[in-house]
């Protein structure tokens, strides 16, 4: 036969504090932490600036248009032999830069298709008129 036992134990750990001596106001008050004299305080790192507005009649280039497991369905607007597996927006942006073009990067915006590819270039292309920026034309 098995000799059972019955032991009075006790769940509350003695550090814990009890929680009838529980003051809810010390959550949003500051921590106490002593400061030595050798350290001082740390300057804030500087916020990025917000990026100029873009103007409107840029056109706007994803990378899901450049993604070569992508169908046309999909999203893909290149052919396969143009396109690219997994593009980032940072290296579409490189790419319109290296060509001379007047681009804006929207890190922030989504391409329904591609919500987790963040990321959006925005390339002046055309005048507000109309006309090719590169058409010839120009003097």
């Amino acid at each position: 036969m098995s000799h059972a036992r019955v032991e009075d134990a006790s769940d509350s750990d003695p550090e814990e504090m009890d929680p009838a001596e529980f003051d809810p106001r010390s959550i949003i008050s500051p921590a106490d932490i002593p400061m030595s004299s050798a350290s001082a305080p740390r300057p804030s790192p500087p916020l990025p600036q917000p990026q100029r507005e873009i103007p409107r009649h840029f056109q706007c280039i994803y990378p899901i248009y450049f993604d070569a497991t992508r169908s046309r369905a999909e999203g893909r607007k290149v052919t396969k032999k143009l396109a690219v597996r997994n593009p980032l927006a940072k290296d579409i942006l490189d790419a319109v830069q290296l060509l001379g073009l007047n681009a804006g990067f929207e890190p922030e915006k989504l391409h329904p298709k591609d919500w987790a590819n963040p990321g959006r270039i925005r390339v002046l292309l055309k005048h507000e008129d109309g006309r090719l920026i590169n058409d010839g034309s120009q003097k």
